[in-house]
């Protein structure tokens, strides 16, 4: 039980226990069959993508939100958002505002 690495693994797709090799990479699937069922289809990777870019956006929408409702000065609000979102440029700032502005008009 103390063995680093372990020397077992989970299969996620079957469930079954199996032994991983003793050198190389830890497996994560007991066959190649798993593997291919475990492993999404290049058919459903655009719509994956497309559902995790929703949920982003919704958690930074939220986010905004938050931070507009906790600081109504126009200077301090910019601050903490350049704070909260490093990586994005002004323009993106401000259609985030603009979006979560349309989110608090819609409830």
């Amino acid at each position: 039980m103390r063995l680093r690495p372990f020397p077992f693994g989970l299969c996620p797709v079957c469930h079954k226990v199996f032994v991983q090799p003793s050198r190389g990479k830890p497996r994560r699937f007991c066959s190649d069959a798993c593997k291919q069922k475990g492993i999404p289809s290049a058919a459903k990777r655009p719509r994956y993508a497309l559902a995790w870019r929703h949920r982003v956006r919704e958690r930074e929408v939220a986010n905004t939100r938050r931070i507009l409702a906790a600081w109504p000065e126009e200077r301090l609000r910019w601050q903490r958002l350049r704070r909260a979102f490093p990586k994005k440029s002004r323009r993106q700032l401000l259609y985030l505002v603009k979006q979560a502005n349309q989110a608090r008009k819609e409830d």
